[in-house]
């Protein structure tokens, strides 16, 4: 079983996350050392925790920043060993409602790689709309789905949603990892400054496309990409076992 919390970022606090992120990111993705730390002393910066109540580690984090009436989330994070207990879903609607009712917040955005389909699936079920696409946004090649969500429904909860009973089955730590739980991936965060082709619904009008027909045209290109991913890792998958 796991417990959620919203720590305060101190040394210890960043030392545990320092290590988690060197865990599951790579190299050029992880925000280890001092990048992470400078995001966690922001005063727009959101925390939320899961750890095992069993030893008290730490299962995961998301990590988002808040500005003006947005929540924008830079990363989610769960162990290797303790997937597929719904850690992510629960620390996603535990910041989201933290920020609808403790911040105003009004909506919330993420961007997300185009082929993790998992957690394209996750953050829709959680009431988020695809909204453009970021092309190379993680490298040549790697393009990310920018999605939006309005925070809304969370308002009027008196509290986040309970935790799901997946909670009770999650694995201390070191526990052998579940099989492609990709929805509990992280994605690499930030809010521009990355120099990423930015496609909305401005510039699909200059392409010729209506703007009604912009968000409808951006879901069927985010899906497109996600399937042909789906499909590369099925060919390779099938070579492999020639």
């Amino acid at each position: 079983m796991y417990r959620l919390e919203a720590p305060t970022p101190d040394a210890a606090v960043i030392a545990e996350l320092n290590k988690l992120e060197g865990q599951i990111f790579k190299k050029q993705d992880s925000w280890a050392g001092g990048e992470l730390e400078q995001q966690l002393k922001k005063r727009n910066t959101i925390v939320v925790v899961a750890r095992l109540v069993a030893d008290d580690k730490l299962a995961g984090y998301v990590l988002c920043s808040s500005t003006g009436l947005n929540l924008h989330v830079a990363k989610v994070a769960v162990a290797p060993g303790c997937r597929r207990c719904g850690i992510a879903r629960a620390l996603m609607q535990d910041v989201l409602w933290r920020a609808a009712t403790q911040r105003r917040s009004l909506s919330s955005s993420l961007h997300v790689a185009l082929e993790n389909a998992p957690a394209l699936g996750l953050y829709r079920s959680l009431g988020y709309a695809d909204d453009g696409l970021l092309y190379d946004y993680y490298s040549p090649g790697r393009h990310a789905a920018k999605m939006m969500a309005d925070l809304e429904p969370y308002r009027s909860m008196q509290a986040p949603p309970p935790l799901p009973p997946a909670a009770y089955a999650a694995q201390p730590l070191g526990a052998a990892a579940a099989d492609g739980d990709g929805g509990e991936e992280p994605e690499r965060g930030g809010e521009g400054g990355h120099g990423e082709a930015e496609v909305d619904a401005y510039d699909w009008k200059q392409y010729g496309a209506k703007e009604g027909s912009a968000k409808s045209t951006c879901a069927k290109a985010v899906g497109a990409a996600a399937a042909a991913a789906a499909d590369s890792r099925g060919g390779k998958a099938a070579r492999a076992k020639r």
